[in-house]
């Protein structure tokens, strides 16, 4: 880049004619040139040499705009163009590389996990492994290196016949959520519902929820949506520690958002 932004300086020393000059040859010229009187008797055709060159010299000196004896070897205006064009390709190529770099290490953070019938789907965090929990949620994943750090899928039955907006707005089914499962009484947790919206997905109703979780020694934070299809209510939470949570939360943004209904 240094080569592509020293260019004017590089057009403004070096000549744009295609014609090189000499130092030492202009001044034989000029020699050349006050002497032809006496050597007339040479013949007319020496003089005819003589006075060619001193035309080509003059015309060398009028392009440059400089003196003969200040001229530089020329570089042609079609290589310095070309030369151009080659480093504003080379640096949009670069910065091309580094954003297709930085979407495949986005994409390389998650991996996908379908349900062994064929009913939903959703992505994980890369380096999350699956555990086994009796008698909790349905699928559960963690962090190998931050373990407090969850991904579990709750799935309830509720009425065949009933649809998310018949439990309640998306607050409604918040605080119903934060009572009898982010921090139901005689837990020891405390929980604060902090937002609550309802987005439309692939002909679906979500609610997606977020919770302040406080403990007795350490602050947690907690994302999760819930979607109901044919008699079923499923809930999608990841959890994480108030410490991490700036670091984690569009990943967890994320990784809520992809649960997806596919039958």
């Amino acid at each position: 880049m240094d080569l592509l932004f020293g260019l004017p300086q590089q057009v403004q020393s070096q000549p744009l004619g295609g014609a090189r000059t000499d130092p030492g040859q202009a001044l034989e010229l000029i020699d050349q040139s006050s002497q032809g009187a006496g050597k007339a008797a040479q013949g007319s055709g020496a003089g005819a040499a003589t006075l060619k060159r001193v035309s080509a010299l003059a015309a060398v000196t009028v392009q440059n705009g400089r003196g003969p004896t200040s001229a530089a070897p020329a570089m042609p205006l079609r290589s310095l163009w070309s030369l151009v064009r080659r480093w504003r390709g080379l640096a949009t190529a670069l910065v091309l590389g580094l954003v297709l770099a930085s979407c495949s290490a986005a994409a390389a953070g998650l991996n996908s996990f379908q349900s062994p019938d064929g009913r939903y789907a959703f992505l994980y965090p890369t380096g999350w492994t699956r555990v086994q929990v009796s008698g909790g949620p349905q699928v559960v994943f963690h962090d190998l290196i931050n373990s407090d750090e969850t991904l579990s899928l709750v799935i309830s039955s509720v009425d065949g016949d009933d649809e998310l907006s018949q439990l309640g707005s998306a607050v409604a089914v918040g605080e119903r959520l934060r009572r009898t499962a982010i921090a139901p009484e005689g837990s020891g947790r405390d929980a604060t519902l902090v937002e609550a919206r309802e987005r439309q997905d692939n002909g679906h109703t979500f609610y997606d929820l977020e919770y302040a979780v406080h403990l007795a020694d350490r602050d947690r934070h907690e994302l999760a949506t819930v979607v109901v299809d044919r008699g079923r209510l499923y809930t999608l939470a990841a959890s994480t520690n108030e410490v991490r949570w700036p670091k984690v939360k569009v990943l967890f943004d994320q990784v809520i958002r992809s649960f997806n209904l596919l039958v």
